[in-house]
């Protein structure tokens, strides 16, 4: 977030206003570099951002030593998006007021927009140093440091900055995003309550606080806070996101659905709805659908294991088991210690009706790796060996592995039907 901080002098204000009517003092106020300040201060408070760059630059032409035009100058290029421009004004104002805390707090911000994470910490630890109780200098150090990876780092500065400023909204949410980093969701939750709580319109609180509870397994309630984030803002490709993953985990795929496409209106980019949007139509038997949505999300994301895994299983269920095969091979390039693609890879040998890919051997050869993998404790893996046994032709080994799987996950029908069809083998056998 960018720091600001108006600069407004109360002794110009009371100068002006008991200031004596000597002749020609109205005019040499109103061409004062102060009085170009101030005005410069109130149109960059109704947004009229050339107008106060105007009034700012020449504040600057009258007085070029003075600090606080070349900072207000900074704040208002960056809101109109000159980010080098805006840090070569915040460098200028430090340089005559080396004291200056707000500059290096807003230079550190607008270094951190640049990419430059580490001069941005510098510049905000300096501007604590300067003045300690200020809570947006060690929110910022915060949002920095989360970015940075030290989720640790930033829950000190952010609880810093909600001890000095209870009511500062933002804070607790980034709070709460660090608890989410950390796999605190208790912790998370207890914050973004209480952004709400302060801020009923702060969409992006309701919409992290629907992802905590989605975590915590309470469905419900994170379908009305991604809807509450939708209400407040309907334009919000995220939550949209959101809201459809989770009604389709719900199993409300005719909801579902539409949520998710207007997730990819807003966002065409987002991998994680193209997948959600796939799995769904997958579930409503449209693969042709699926593998679309399944391609697009290859696309954004070439180096996921998961994203090739899912096309191959859409592939597979289409009846191409050459193309499936490809991109299962390429997720176990892409994640050798992952079970589950060695898995499926196991399966479509196991299982596929055309005799050109069907394979036992591989079968047994892939399914056997991804059990080992998941140290025997996968289910779904062990599901797969047991098919690999079973085409193998070694029932009792097949029987013995499913009811290995069944009491890692008992009650699972699909399991049971398996157990069942290898028994049924062997008594036919018999």
């Amino acid at each position: 977030m960018k720091p600001h901080s108006a600069i407004t002098s109360i002794a110009l204000w009371m100068a002006l206003l008991f200031a004596p009517a000597l002749p020609g003092y109205t005019s040499t106020l109103q061409d004062s570099p102060e009085n170009h300040l101030q005005r410069g201060l109130q149109f960059y408070e109704k947004g009229s951002l050339d107008q106060a760059i105007a009034e700012f630059r020449t504040a600057i032409q009258m007085s070029p030593n003075q600090p606080e035009p070349h900072y207000s100058l900074g704040n208002a290029l960056w809101d109109r998006g000159d980010l080098d421009g805006a840090i070569a004004e915040y460098q200028t104002a430090i340089r005559l007021q080396p004291d200056f805390c707000e500059a290096h707090n807003s230079l550190g911000g607008a270094l951190g927009r640049k990419g430059d994470l580490d001069g941005s910490i510098a510049e905000i630890r300096t501007a604590i140093r300067l003045k300690p109780e200020n809570a947006r200098a060690h929110y910022n150090l915060g949002y920095t440091l989360s970015k940075k990876g030290d989720p640790d780092g930033a829950i000190v500065e952010f609880r810093t900055a909600v001890q000095l400023q209870p009511g500062f909204a933002p804070a607790h949410y980034e709070l709460g995003r660090a608890f989410m980093a950390k796999g605190d969701v208790d912790g998370a939750i207890a914050e973004l309550r209480k952004v709400n709580d302060l801020d009923a319109s702060f969409a992006e609180a309701h919409n992290g606080l629907g992802e905590a509870l989605r975590q915590k397994g309470d469905t419900a309630g994170a379908i009305a806070e991604f809807r509450a984030a939708l209400q407040l803002q309907p334009g919000y490709p995220e939550a949209h996101r959101n809201l459809g993953v989770t009604l389709g985990t719900k199993g409300d795929l005719d909801a579902a659905i539409p949520e998710l496409r207007a997730a990819l209106r807003l966002d065409p980019n987002d991998a994680e709805a193209h997948h959600g949007l796939g799995v769904a139509l997958a579930l409503k038997m449209d693969f042709t659908g699926a593998i679309a949505e399944f391609r697009a999300e290859v696309r954004l994301q070439p180096n996921s294991a998961n994203s090739h895994t899912s096309l191959g299983n859409a592939l597979r269920v289409v009846g191409n088991p050459e193309e499936a095969i490809s991109e299962y091979r390429t997720a176990i390039d892409l994640a050798p210690k992952d079970s589950y693609p060695l898995a499926e890879l196991g399966r479509l040998y196991a299982t596929e009706r055309n005799p050109r890919f069907r394979d036992p051997s591989k079968a047994m050869e892939c399914a056997q790796k991804s059990v080992s993998l998941s140290n025997g404790k996968d289910a779904y893996s062990l599901d797969v060996l047991a098919e690999a046994y079973f085409v193998n032709g070694n029932y009792d080994k097949a029987i013995a592995t499913a009811e290995r799987a069944l009491k890692l996950q008992p009650g699972k029908d699909w399991l049971q039907r398996d157990l069942e069809k290898y028994r049924r083998a062997k008594h036919q056998q018999q």
